[in-house]
């Protein structure tokens, strides 16, 4: 069928039209110069893409790319001889074409610059063309411009319309005329239409006509109509390289040949937007062993997902108005103590994009337990498969204690602390204190609150029905519906059409409407923004030196030096205007966490403002460094807090005995062997251990009374190690705001005086296997705003793709 209509166009553009006359300026200035369009029969106002939007429709440079063809506007010389040279640079594009007439000493050179821009479904442009014209031994030179639109209607209709010749200089060169142009996608987008109709000041008006087709991937055939004669065209991409010809059958059996040949790089957008915009949505799997901070990828651990990686994708999917809704995909992901800190992250990235219009569907693979179904819970529509499980929104913790295994095999450790909770999780005690207990206890309460309050308030359930199901048990999806908990019961299959019903689709289109993340994208042209907001990653346990990654298991470490050399360098940019530390760690060493916290007054006397958001954990060590901010964001079940100092010394001496193992010491010193592992400390010696923890917490404490300007005897009481949910530590005034990292970039603006989208240069340790050429995180990692600033230029252009 497709090789008929094509035969059926060719055979039409051989036996249809006259043309009248040509005249040199009229073929150099009117008729056009790509050869791509003149297959087509110039019909290509509505079309131009490539760098003959330069004369086309100069909108059409708006369209992102690379190219520079070189090509000879009539290889048989029929009429003239010459060359065109067209390049395309992002949005820009210049051209030099030069003809001579065959017959006569007649000559043209245009040289012309232009640009387009786009903004959702209009683009326009405007080029400026300089003109040298020497026809009848009459020299004469000047200049014209030419002011472009592109408007789509659909993503198979547009509309276009060019001013050509409009501005001119006194000298006129050239009358002015007009083009209004229309294309259309037939055939599941086999086939695109155009017509032209081309208006002369005079009021001549002329017709053009083209179909296009792909015949094969990377090879294309064209055919058409220009002012009446008879075209022809085909291209040949193989790769970057691409070869396009054409010809026009002009009365009296004249041929006119034509041929092009370069580089080119020019993506085509698959969802362009659109004024009728299609019924979209976006899938994002959200499963595997969610982590805190980016996605990271490990030989043995494969790729752990990063809950800031996961927001960024639902933020690009929110802020792409041809995106109607999301469906989240949720798999198996282990929540655990600091899990619901992590799930109402992305909860909170979901509201905002139903708040944006989209609509939300969520698909449970295999089971929803806990923190799994609570995600799914602020969905518009939950769709669950029939064997699948629900439930388990109990709230427990579970510690271990592994002291008995130690005393067995004949270690013990002894154990120093500054503060009465901080042991609580310790596994080396033979169980928690009174107070520990209590402290667990209301951690547990707290979050199993915000679980319930919030799955009620979402689901629309009665909040004591919600506590009877509450209990910890488990549900089949037959049970789950019955109790409001899902709404449908079907296979991945049936959640795609609900995913895309409730997105707007039609239902003969409602299995044809998901696209895939990567082909969402933000259209920016200019910088809107000088100034930026510099985004330091503390993802790990805080130690001295450099920051370091394991590469066989996952995980990573942060290390002082890396983040105070991140922190100074972006305090030391004139560009930043505030630092945003994105904290998820457990603590680490205190020298280590004093360095950064050294690294933030620093910033502050460089006049940035420093917010810190807080993960899923941001304790010991990791709030001391997020005291040193100006302002703290958490989410309501991050876990914070624990201001205190702890430590261990192993002692094997009853290993050494087990095993016949004799120590023998010779020493000058009265305490030089204190740390050795074959016997206990002394009291004299365990006294001074704790003195040095001493100088230690008060260190902790005094830089948390100074950093939340609260009086030091309160921090003491509220110290003594322990922990506290985001919610207890907003309430204690430990930190200011109860939120997720968008909102501590809202919170960076407002403190900063920033308006519009600021822009975020990443700080991070890049992984290893990002240095191998693979990028897992869709976010920036730019270590300077300078960097970034030039990035941020080369988008503008429509370099970066």
């Amino acid at each position: 069928m497709k090789k008929l209509i094509v035969s059926l166009i060719l055979l039409l553009s051989f036996v249809i039209g006259a043309s009248s006359a040509q005249d040199l300026s009229d073929l150099a200035l009117k008729r056009g110069v790509g050869v791509r369009a003149a297959g087509m029969g110039g019909a290509y106002t509505a079309l131009a893409d490539d760098a003959s939007a330069l004369f086309y429709n100069p909108a059409g440079l708006a369209v992102p790319g690379i190219a520079y063809t070189t090509g000879n506007p009539d290889t048989n010389r029929k009429h003239v001889q010459g060359t065109v040279n067209l390049l395309k640079l992002g949005y820009l594009g210049y051209g030099l074409w030069n003809l001579e007439s065959s017959t006569n000493s007649d000559e043209v050179t245009v040289t012309s610059l232009g640009f387009g821009n786009k903004q959702n479904w209009l683009s326009w442009g405007m080029s400026y063309k300089d003109i040298s014209k020497n026809i009848s031994g009459t020299v004469s030179s000047g200049w014209s411009s030419d002011l472009g639109a592109i408007v789509r209607v659909s993503p198979q209709f547009r509309l276009g319309l060019i001013a050509q010749d409009l501005l001119t200089s006194s000298t006129t060169l050239v009358s002015a005329s007009g083009r209004l142009g229309a294309a259309l996608k037939i055939m599941d987008d086999q086939f695109t239409l155009a017509a032209d109709a081309e208006i002369a000041r005079s009021g001549q008006t002329y017709a053009h006509f083209g179909v296009e087709t792909d015949i094969t991937e990377g090879f294309t055939l064209r055919a058409g109509l220009n002012r009446g004669d008879p075209t022809v065209g085909g291209s040949m991409d193989m790769g970057v390289f691409a070869f396009d010809y054409a010809a026009v059958f002009e009365p009296g059996n004249t041929t006119v040949q034509k041929m092009e040949a370069g580089l080119k790089y020019l993506p085509r957008r698959k969802r362009p937007f659109s004024i009728i915009k299609q019924k979209e949505y976006v899938l994002i799997d959200v499963s595997g062993a969610i982590k805190g901070g980016r996605t990271q990828v490990s030989i043995l651990g494969g790729v752990n997902p990063g809950v800031d990686s996961i927001i960024a994708d639902i933020n690009k999917a929110a802020k792409d108005p041809s995106v109607n809704g999301i469906m989240i995909k949720i798999g198996g992901f282990g929540g655990g103590l600091g899990g619901m800190a992590i799930v109402q992250e992305i909860r909170r990235e979901l509201v905002l994009a139903k708040a944006k219009g989209k609509k939300v569907v969520a698909y449970i693979e295999g089971s929803a337990l806990g923190d799994e179904y609570y995600l799914a819970a602020v969905a518009d529509k939950i769709v669950a498969p029939p064997g699948a499980v629900v439930g388990a929104f109990g709230q427990s913790v579970a510690v271990y204690r592994i002291g008995g295994l130690y005393e067995k095999i004949g270690m013990e450790f002894q154990e120093f602390t500054q503060g009465k909770y901080k042991a609580a999780f310790s596994p080396y005690n033979e169980s928690a204190s009174k107070e520990q207990k209590e402290m667990i206890s209301s951690i547990v309460t707290d979050l199993y609150r915000q679980l319930l309050t919030d799955v009620a308030k979402d689901r629309q359930i009665d909040i004591a029905a919600m506590k009877e199901m509450g209990e910890g048990q488990l549900f089949t999806a037959e049970e789950a519906k019955d109790l409001g908990l899902i709404d449908e019961i079907g296979y991945f299959k049936e959640a795609t059409k609900l995913a895309a019903i409730i997105a707007g689709a039609k239902e003969k289109d409602k299995e044809a409407s998901m696209i895939k993340l990567k082909e969402v994208e933000d259209e920016e042209f200019f910088l809107t923004q000088m100034f930026g907001v510099a985004v330091i990653e503390i993802d790990g346990e805080i130690v001295s030196g450099q920051s370091d990654e394991n590469v066989l298991f996952g995980g990573q470490i942060v290390g002082s030096e890396t983040v105070s050399g991140y922190i100074r360098q972006a305090s030391d940019d004139v560009f930043i205007k505030a630092i945003i530390l994105r904290i998820n760690s457990p603590g680490g060493g205190g020298i280590a966490a004093g360095e950064i916290y050294e690294a933030i007054k620093y910033a502050k006397q460089k006049e940035k403002v420093v917010i810190a958001s807080l993960g899923n954990i941001a304790a010991s060590g990791g709030y001391y460094i997020a005291c040193g901010a100006d302002k703290i964001v958490a989410n309501e079940s991050s876990l914070t807090g624990s201001i205190g100092v702890i430590g261990y010394i192993p002692l094997y001496e009853k290993l050494y005995k087990k095993f016949g193992i004799k120590s023998e010491i010779y020493k000058e010193g009265k305490y030089s062997d204190m740390f050795s592992s074959a016997r206990k400390l002394t009291t004299e010696e365990a006294d001074m251990i704790v003195k040095l923890q001493k100088v230690t917490y008060d260190e902790f404490v005094n830089a948390v009374a100074a950093g939340r300007k609260i009086a030091t005897e309160e921090v003491y009481e509220l110290a003594e190690g322990r922990l506290y949910t985001g919610n207890q530590a907003f309430e204690l005034k430990l930190v200011d705001k109860i939120g997720g990292f968008n909102d501590a970039i809202e919170l960076a603006k407002v403190e900063a005086k920033l308006t519009g989208e600021p822009r975020l240069i990443f700080y991070h340790h890049p992984s290893w296997f990002s240095q191998l050429g693979y990028q897992y995180n869709a976010s920036s990692t730019d270590k300077s705003s300078l960097v970034s600033l030039w990035q941020s230029f080369r988008s503008a252009l429509g370099l970066l793709f």
